[in-house]
């Protein structure tokens, strides 16, 4: 999934930069109740350690206290090499929310169907997806697994699988394609261990891989429509949105900061079919959402 979401949030982006970038600071505000000095010298101290750019504002009771941008949204070619003028973040620059999508799509849209009566967390999953069915040979069976179980990380999932690629999962895990995605979580993917509340809470993309399939069956559409025009427009969040490089929205590469040098190959030392190999930008960068869950 790709979602962005500005300029509301501080986010810090992966990349690598050597140079010191002053703040420009856009927004003055009396009385100013924190260090502001010490946060631009923070942020660029870390920018000084790797850290290409980012945004930042500051609001207390509805009052911005500071807004400012640091850094470049694009400073490298696809080789690493510096390029000849490197782009700076600016006031509307859009930055891939990446896992937090978790938070601002998927919990928003469970929260919003729980309030409207259509769902209830104590319910099984097979109540909402009634081909969420079968047992593992060590009989954890699927029709056990609760919408709670999901939301608090122990129905029992691994932490992630790489589906997309072949060299990395069995032969009927692999997928590339959305429905066949979904039909392997649904009826194929094994737990790795017990469910219920006396586990240890671990962590699984899985599990809000399914809770993104509760919402559309529930919904009978996909998920960035349906947090799209039942909280983002309502909100008037016009910049929030799932892959904006395929809408009608005519954004350009320009619009997004950077997030990886070399696709998903992590500098050439990784490989599988259809891998990107460009300079990820306004792209997804998880490999799970775009090669596996079409974005």
């Amino acid at each position: 999934m790709h979602h962005h979401f500005y300029p509301y949030i501080y986010f810090v982006l992966l990349a690598v930069n050597n140079s010191s970038i002053t703040a420009t600071t856009v927004t003055d505000s009396e009385p100013m109740i924190f260090n502001e000095d010490a946060i631009d010298e923070f942020i660029e101290n870390e920018i000084q350690q790797g850290f290409p750019g980012a945004a930042l504002i500051v609001i207390r009771f509805g009052q911005v206290l500071k807004q400012s941008v640091y850094g470049y949204k694009l400073k490298y070619d696809e080789n690493a090499t510096i390029i000849k003028e490197p782009q700076l973040v600016t006031l509307d620059t859009m930055f891939d929310l990446a896992s937090l999508t978790k938070m601002y799509a998927t919990n928003y849209a469970l929260m919003h169907l729980v309030e409207q009566g259509a769902l209830n967390v104590d319910d099984p999953v097979k109540k909402y997806i009634p081909q969420y069915s079968g047992c593992n040979p060590k009989n954890e069976c699927r029709e056990t697994r609760l919408i709670k179980d999901l939301l608090t990380h122990t129905a029992g999932y691994a932490p992630s699988v790489a589906f997309y690629d072949p060299a990395s999962v069995p032969s009927d895990l692999f997928s590339q394609e959305k429905n066949k995605t979904e039909e392997i979580i649904e009826t194929k993917l094994e737990f790795q261990r017990p469910r219920g509340g006396d586990q240890i809470p671990l962590y699984s993309d899985i599990d809000y891989m399914l809770l993104g399939l509760v919402v559309e069956h529930i919904s009978g559409t996909s998920i960035d429509q349906y947090v799209a025009n039942n909280i983002y427009h309502k909100l008037g969040l016009k910049h929030t949105l799932f892959n904006p490089l395929n809408t009608n929205n005519n954004y350009q590469k320009s619009n997004f900061a950077a997030t990886e040098l070399n696709g998903n190959t992590r500098n050439h030392t990784i490989s599988f079919p259809n891998v990107r190999t460009h300079v990820l930008q306004g792209e997804v960068h998880d490999e799970k959402s775009f090669y596996s869950m079409n974005g």
